[in-house]
Order: C-alpha cells, then sequence, then structure tokens
C-alpha cells in the first residue's frame, strides 16, 4: 500500500512538472513563438568620459533581418542606473526598433552596463553594451 501511495505521488509530480513551461518564447495559451533574425550594426557603445552630474541617453537600432515578426519581451539592465525603453508591440519582417537607454551615473571611474533583450531569436536573448568613463 505504501508502494502506491508513493508511486503515485512521484506520478502526478512527474505529469505537474513535465506540464509545466519556463520556456520565455512560449505564451500565455501554450503556443509556441517563432524565432526570427535579427541584424545590429553596433551592439556595443562608448559613451567616452561625462561628469557625475550628466546622464547619457543613447538608442541601439535594431533591425527584424527574419521572416517572423520580431518579439521583444522584455528588456533588463545590469544596474538600476540604467533604464531601458523599447517598442511593446511586434516588429514586422524588414522593419525596425530602436532600443534607448538613459544611463545616470551614480559613481565614478570606469562604467560598463549590459542590457539584454528577450526575444525571439534562436538564443532567446541578445545582450548590448553600454561603456565609457564618470568623472567628478
Amino acid at each position: 500500500m505504501v508502494f502506491i501511495k508513493s508511486f503515485l505521488i512521484i506520478l502526478v509530480f512527474a505529469i505537474i512538472v513535465g506540464c509545466s513551461s519556463n520556456d520565455p518564447m512560449v505564451d500565455a495559451s501554450k503556443t509556441v513563438i517563432q524565432k526570427t533574425k535579427v541584424t545590429i550594426a553596433n551592439r556595443s557603445f562608448n559613451f567616452g568620459t561625462i561628469s557625475l552630474e550628466d546622464s547619457i541617453t543613447y538608442s541601439y537600432p535594431v533591425i527584424n533581418s527574419g521572416n517572423k515578426n520580431l518579439i521583444i519581451k522584455n528588456v533588463k539592465t545590469s544596474c538600476g542606473c540604467t533604464a531601458p525603453e523599447w517598442e511593446k508591440k511586434p516588429i514586422a519582417p524588414g522593419d525596425s526598433t530602436l532600443i534607448k537607454v538613459k544611463f545616470n551615473p551614480v559613481s565614478t571611474g570606469y562604467n560598463e552596463k549590459t542590457i539584454v533583450i528577450n526575444c525571439n531569436v534562436d538564443s532567446s536573448f541578445i545582450v548590448l553594451y553600454l561603456r565609457g568613463t564618470v568623472v567628478k
């Protein structure tokens, strides 16, 4: 009897785990989102030297070079001092969009911030870089 209960608990757990999806490219209705390709001319921007009191805004052009809509699910940065903005609607094949990033420095010295775009490309994400030096 104990064996049957243990077996049923394990079976239910396996079914629950097997039916859940952690894939960020599966929408709420469990429809797999088709992958596309993007072209980004420059994935790194060096803003040079700025003052601690200044801020810098830069826009990364992103072209949907694939044949499916580009869906940007989320954009995250490595620091709260860097704020991203992006188009929330799908980007049609051949169209482009901008990933706009505003950097408000909080310390002096060399800074390197990463911007991670979660979207429907083969690797599921794209990494961009914002670099430069902050002085007093």
